[in-house]
């Protein structure tokens, strides 16, 4: 959701489209605070709200509401473009400021009344209520794949309302190397050297970095990049110790944005293992088709994964959260390395033909005009 945010406000800004940005803070504080950026020599305001505390993966802000309607009296909006699943974005609701205003609704992902965490389905009793006030009001609602649109049953009654556009990413400049031939810049001959995976997201139950270790310890010549942190950090380590894979897993917490390229440019395949409709997307799949990085993801029904990569024409899918066939497919891939470079090829027509930032925003825009007309 950050980096999306971030790319659709800087490409807004590039379009002349006025934009003001309040998200929570990062770390704990009982204090908002307020920061310009900029990027490709353009700039907006980015208010941080005061996160208190975090339960159940949620910020907790109570002061988020007179932060809010700070920032809606100074900058004078047009609408609200509101990103869920937010907590805080439930204050609109009681907010005037923010009533008068038309809302469009950008939905990231439904809450998921997880299978694997019981206080996720137990809180999601209490926040339903305000999420469908919140979508009734809504003048437009963004889903970003169609697959996601038809499985949620959050939206499920407001799809008369309910417009598809995927997300997107900016066209970040990856350096002289992406300018190669793919095949010749990052696959490798048959059996020479180990197959290289890349794996960036935030280390949490969902992602299903487990059953990607259990199967990397069913096959030998495929090496593992892990960048991310999050709660199950601790528990991920444990698990290559316990494989005896610290050989061939190297773990970064995190890494800048250089690294980060360099890492995408620097491996033969990209896998996002999730294991539920909570990852509804998987944006981390755009950086990597945008650099020529094959992509293989689990096969998660009512998720957007499977329709990101188009698999199996641009991408790869197994099934979710089994190990066994994840080995199998890793150790025909690592075989067949031919294959994972007409595949990277598809993919990197993919995102240009669908998911660039200015594609997305344009229409977006068009979103805006068709809400502003509502009032």
């Amino acid at each position: 959701m950050e980096t999306f945010l971030r790319d659709l406000a800087v490409e807004q800004r590039k379009n002349n489209i006025s934009n003001s940005v309040v998200v929570h803070n990062s770390d704990i504080s009982f204090f908002s605070t307020k920061e310009v950026y900029r990027s490709d020599s353009e700039e907006f305001s980015v208010t941080r709200a005061a996160r208190w505390v975090t339960l159940a993966f949620t910020p907790i802000s109570p002061t988020f509401l007179w932060t809010l309607r700070s920032v809606i009296r100074r900058e004078k909006p047009d609408l609200l473009h509101i990103h869920m699943p937010n907590v805080s974005a439930f204050w609109c609701l009681l907010l005037s400021d923010a009533r008068r205003l038309p809302w469009i609704v950008q939905w990231q992902s439904d809450v998921v009344p997880s299978t694997h965490r019981l206080v996720l389905r137990m809180l999601y009793r209490f926040y339903k209520v305000p999420e469908k006030l919140l979508l009734s009001k809504a003048a437009l609602i963004i889903a970003s794949s169609p697959p996601y649109l038809l499985s949620s049953q959050a939206l499920a009654p407001f799809r008369d309302k309910c417009v598809v556009v995927p997300l997107g990413v900016n066209n970040l400049s990856l350096t002289s190397m992406k300018q190669e031939p793919i095949a010749a810049r990052a696959i490798q001959p048959v059996c020479n050297g180990p197959l290289r995976i890349l794996t960036v997201c935030r280390l949490t139950y969902y992602k299903g970095i487990r059953f990607l270790i259990e199967a990397l310890a069913l096959t030998d010549n495929i090496n593992l990049t892990l960048i991310g942190d999050g709660e199950e950090r601790d528990n991920i380590l444990q698990l290559i110790d316990q494989k005896n894979l610290q050989d061939r897993v190297t773990h970064l917490a995190s890494c800048g944005e250089t690294e980060l390229q360099a890492h995408y440019l620097n491996h033969d395949l990209f896998c996002l293992p999730s294991i539920e409709r909570t990852e509804a997307f998987g944006v981390v799949l755009l950086e990597a088709m945008r650099a020529g990085l094959a992509c293989l993801v689990s096969d998660v029904p009512g998720s957007g994964m499977r329709w990101v990569v188009d698999a199996p024409k641009s991408g790869f899918v197994v099934p979710a959260g089994n190990a066994q066939a994840l080995a199998e497919t890793l150790r025909s891939l690592s075989d067949n390395r031919e294959s994972i470079a007409k595949t990277a090829q598809c993919g990197l027509d993919r995102y240009n033909s669908t998911f660039t930032i200015s594609q997305c925003n344009r229409s977006i825009g068009s979103i805006y005009q068709r809400a502003l007309k509502m009032v």
